[in-house]
């Protein structure tokens, strides 16, 4: 997992035209590539992230991609506060999707023995 919050892995971002004050914002950013064990697996986690959305408020943008067996998340925000809370949100995402489509695959929940 990279993150990046310092000014050599930041982007800088100008705004405006030939006529306006250029403007300079600083986007912070993480990328995540999760191995999820099949590409079964992944896809169906990308499902439900990509449901999922941010609130517009917090200004996180969040790309989602499947590489075989990987799933490969994107995110840049303004600051690093809803860059930290964003990555949270979409590993706790991943980890009860995963354990959710695991659960189901085992079948824990039925008893032969009866």
């Amino acid at each position: 997992m990279e993150t990046g919050d310092e000014e050599c892995s930041s982007s800088y971002v100008e705004c405006g035209t030939h006529e306006s004050v250029r403007l300079r914002s600083v986007q912070h950013s993480a990328s995540i590539n999760l191995d999820l064990d099949s590409e079964d697996i992944a896809e169906k986690v990308f499902r439900v992230l990509n449901v999922d959305k941010d609130p517009n408020r917090s200004h996180v943008t969040r790309k989602l991609s499947v590489n075989g067996c990987h799933l490969h998340i994107d995110i840049v925000s303004m600051d690093r506060t809803s860059l930290r809370k964003s990555m949270v949100n979409v590993l706790e995402m991943c980890d009860l999707a995963k354990a959710t489509i695991d659960l189901v695959h085992a079948r824990k929940w039925l008893n032969f023995d009866e």
